[in-house]
């Protein structure tokens, strides 16, 4: 009988642990961030989609090399008004992408045209969606205002791009499978 209590209790905590774990990563991806958090990761995207764009500009097909100067321009200038706006504030931008650009900028050095474009939109679309996130609860939550007038004016910039992106990834589609159909 004990055997078995000590056994139903060990049993009980071990389903509890597994339950926390799985809730876990849901929790923790709502999470709020910080004014500054938002200033690192919104910098470091901007570094990234201005690296990654040049690489664009030089290995993509005519409309994605287009896309990629587009994006060059636009993440340079709004990392120029981040880090002002940083400096007012005694913040830290990023001045490097993460880990997770810099393996994709290494993958995408390595291909050329269709296959660059391929995947370079893929990243673009996820990417951009992720952006929007990020901006729009910095937009909503941050504590900051003029982080958080930045945000919102930001937003409209980071939708086009997604829809850019996903008007290229549709192109490429439609040119797969109907090659004559350009």
């Amino acid at each position: 009988m004990m055997q078995r209590t000590l056994m139903s209790a060990t049993l009980a905590a071990v389903v509890g642990l597994l339950a926390q774990l799985a809730l876990a990563p849901a929790a923790e991806s709502k999470k709020d961030i910080s004014d500054s958090e938002f200033v690192q990761q919104a910098s470091g995207t901007d570094v990234a989609e201005v690296y990654i764009g040049q690489l664009a500009s030089e290995r993509a097909t005519s409309q994605v090399k287009e896309y990629g100067r587009h994006l060059v321009k636009d993440h340079s200038a709004s990392l120029k008004k981040l880090t002002a706006l940083a400096d007012k504030k005694g913040m830290t931008v990023s001045k490097e992408m993460d880990e997770k650009h810099k393996m994709l900028a290494a993958k995408l050095a390595r291909l050329q045209r269709d296959e660059f474009d391929r995947e370079y939109l893929t990243h673009m679309v996820k990417g951009h969606k992720e952006a929007i996130k990020l901006y729009e609860a910095e937009s909503q939550k941050g504590k900051d205002e003029e982080l958080r007038a930045f945000a919102t004016n930001s937003l409209p910039t980071l939708r086009e791009h997604l829809r850019l992106a996903q008007d290229l990834t549709g192109k490429q589609d439609k040119v797969r499978t109907n090659p004559d159909n350009k």
